[in-house]
């Protein structure tokens, strides 16, 4: 049987930066204990993002500041978390709460509405596979696919917020 090499957009970025580190992460599965706040944040926020663009389709209230906030001291609980020098837990909240206040309205202005799946879902946060070659696939989560309000464009989206 033929094995198949899947390749991740994270999983290139470790292996072309540290191959042993790859192999540490990938093959022998060592993960830290501890995770960095920066990443908890940018998970945190990510999830808010899609709410808000879900919620602003399905025409149901959201408040991405409350729900940041909720989900931050929630991920602080459950995991070990390390902060840099220049950030504390509060900072960090006072920031994403600001950052998720910003995105709500930038997401406004974009002119953008996701597009639906088969069953009327908005087409966030899913797998996607791409075949490269024979055996050889390249794998990620597609963020959302989104078309143009104003001219018809469809575009695949990676969900960022506001600085």
């Amino acid at each position: 049987m033929t094995q198949i090499l899947r390749l991740s957009p994270n999983g290139v970025d470790k292996y072309l930066n540290c191959p042993r580190e790859y192999w540490y992460y990938y093959k022998a599965g060592f993960r830290k204990r501890s995770k960095s706040a920066t990443l908890i944040i940018g998970n945190v926020g990510h999830e808010c993002a899609s709410s808000v663009i879900k919620s602003s389709y399905l025409k149901i209230l959201n408040d991405p500041v409350t729900m940041f906030r909720d989900l931050w001291r929630k991920a602080q609980e459950e995991n070990e978390v390390e902060y840099s020098t220049t950030q504390s837990p509060q900072s960090l909240e006072d920031t994403g709460m600001r950052l998720m206040d910003l995105f709500q309205d930038a997401w406004e202005k974009t002119g953008l509405i996701p597009l639906l799946d088969q069953d009327g879902e908005p087409f966030l946060e899913r797998d996607l596979t791409v075949k490269l070659s024979d055996g050889i696939s390249l794998y990620g989560i597609l963020d959302g696919a989104f078309i143009s309000k104003i001219n018809g464009l469809v575009s695949a989206g990676d969900l960022k917020i506001p600085e």
